[in-house]
């Protein structure tokens, strides 16, 4: 267009002659066109941009009606947190009604089976006032338990007592009774309902909104609220059980480590918070029994800086495994990631398949797993004791790193340092000392899979909501979460597991108690003696009422 802008003037224009006005005009036809045809494609890109805004902020499997209401983890949905038979008066309108959150009822065929608490219990029991109270009728509270299709009445005793001489202008309680842990006792829920709504939620990624629809539809009405205070309630009582796995997580031999983020809604600040975690450790031994004992524990953590990622550094000092994070690299006894290791190769390979280098990393690096399959069948067919693997891996991985060096070494000339192929070698060079580490661990192999998949659950469960309203509710998730993989790691049924876990929390008073719940502890026995208890449940053949459960009331 350099002639178009040489004679673009009025007066120059007139003076061309023909034929060049004929060129000037064809040049200003074309440079028209062009112009359209870019106007066009920016017209159009613009349209697609707003398309990919559009579907963007539409979600597409969610009704409309339930986009605001389950960003949360509804376990914590309602901060005002109902009991678990109590009503409420709420405002409406500028009018106050009463919702009640009450389980209506059970047909009168249900099977019904006796817990009972009452054995040993004494005649009389003295408070620590000193007043004297004499034995009555035992306390009844009938809980509602859960039979895979079906539902059953599950009837504890507890030992009730009332006072001999009772004087009602002393304000003191005519009954006593002696519960097991009267939180949790007083509740309209069994341990093994309580068990499936755990593993619906947290294993089968089943929000609380859908699972009250599944109860309704089964002919019971639970609403979530109520689900969600017996979460709760349960997750306060198993405090005490999160101390336990961290004592032995932490006599591990190795652990390994990942976080995920999780956003929690600060509603005071009426936004979420981006810097929050949940920390997951795996801690593995290897007893002389020959059988893995593993703990997987859920913590929801403030923010990922070291001091946080290092807590309780001061009481392990034995390996941890973690993925590529500089904070870690100070840490005594730290092994690194050898998936992560190659990640940065294997990306550079998608956009470059014909890298010779990159697949000649990642086939050196390879050796490392056919060292480690081999050499664990042989400790596992008793070939080899537990010292040799040991030895024997240190010398046949030592190989490697060597040849994996060599050519890292005459490499890296030949990229950029911030090139993809450039910054994937930079990582071996970062994490060097920690990568090759260890096959002195006995527990450890080349990656951080246990950690990786043990911390999988909680990142798919998260799908089916955006936020943690609370601290206290991210908290509660991480102990069932920890419950749930703990677990899968040690080859148990998840539910029987957590049903045992609810089944004997209650009644647990010191660390030996709490003990008997790690997985380890738990026969089969055990779990057969649950089954027992519910199995004999029968329908009491005089009943010709149902059944109202509404827990316990004082």
């Amino acid at each position: 267009m350099l002639s178009m802008n040489k004679w673009c003037t009025k007066d120059k224009v007139e003076k061309l002659p023909d034929s060049a006005k004929n060129l000037l005009v064809m040049e200003l036809q074309n440079h028209n066109e062009k112009l359209a045809a870019e106007n066009a494609k920016l017209v159009k890109l613009i349209e697609t941009q707003n398309e990919i805004i559009r579907l963007k902020s539409t979600e597409p499997y969610i009704p409309s009606s339930e986009q605001t209401a389950y960003l949360f983890d509804e376990m914590e949905l309602l901060a005002d947190m109902v009991t678990d038979n109590d009503t409420k008066e709420v405002t409406v309108k500028e009018h106050k009604r009463k919702v009640s959150h009450k389980i209506k009822e059970l047909p009168e065929n249900t099977p019904i089976t006796v817990v009972d608490h009452t054995k040993n219990a004494p005649d009389t029991y003295t408070a620590e006032n000193g007043y004297v109270y004499k034995r009555t009728d035992d306390k009844v509270v009938d809980k509602i338990g859960f039979i895979p299709a079906k539902y059953y009445l599950e009837r504890h005793l507890y030992p009730q007592y009332s006072l001999k001489d009772f004087e009602p202008e002393k304000e003191e309680r005519r009954t006593i009774v002696l519960w097991e842990n009267e939180k949790t006792d007083v509740l309209s829920a069994a341990p093994s309902l309580i068990a499936k709504t755990v593993i619906k939620k947290y294993a089968d990624a089943l929000p609380l909104y859908r699972q009250e629809a599944i109860f309704k539809r089964e002919g019971v009405e639970i609403s979530r609220q109520t689900l969600s205070n017996w979460l709760l309630k349960y997750s306060e009582l198993l405090n005490p059980l999160k101390e336990r796995f961290k004592y032995y997580l932490l006599k591990s031999p190795l652990i390994n480590q990942d976080e995920t983020p999780v956003q929690v809604l600060h509603l005071e600040k009426s936004k979420p918070s981006k810097t929050h975690f949940m920390f997951v450790r795996v801690g593995t031994a290897c007893p002389d029994t020959g059988k893995e004992r593993v703990i997987v524990q859920y913590t929801f953590i403030a923010n990922r800086k070291i001091e946080t990622l290092s807590q309780d550094s001061d009481l392990y000092n034995s390996y941890i495994m973690t993925d590529g994070l500089r904070g870690y690299l100070g840490l005594d006894k730290h092994l690194n990631c050898w998936v992560h290791a190659v990640r940065g190769i294997k990306k550079y390979l998608k956009i470059n398949k014909k890298s010779s280098d990159a697949r000649h990393i990642t086939a050196i690096v390879g050796k490392l797993y056919i060292i480690e399959k081999d050499l664990r069948k042989k400790y596992a067919a008793d070939k080899i004791t537990r010292a040799e693997f040991i030895s024997e891996r240190k010398t046949e991985t030592q190989k490697v790193f060597e040849e994996l060096k060599q050519f890292l070494d005459k490499t890296k000339g030949d990229y950029t340092p911030r090139s993809p192929m450039g910054t994937a070698i930079n990582y071996f060079y970062t994490y060097w000392d920690s990568l090759i580490r260890y096959p002195e661990c006995f527990e450890s192999s080349p990656d951080n899979n246990r950690a990786e998949n043990s911390i999988r659950p909680f990142t798919l469960g998260r799908k089916n909501w955006l936020f943690c309203v609370s601290e206290a509710g991210a908290d509660a998730s991480a102990m069932y979460y920890s419950l749930i993989e703990t677990a899968k790691a040690n080859k148990l049924n998840t539910f029987d597991y957590v049903w045992y876990i609810m089944m004997k929390a209650p009644s647990c008073k010191t660390d030996a108690d709490w003990d008997q719940l790690m997985p380890w502890a738990v026969t089969e026995d055990n779990i057969a003696n649950l089954h027992e208890t519910r199995d004999r449940a029968k329908p009491d053949p005089d009943r010709t009422k149902k059944y109202i459960i509404r827990g316990s009331r004082r």
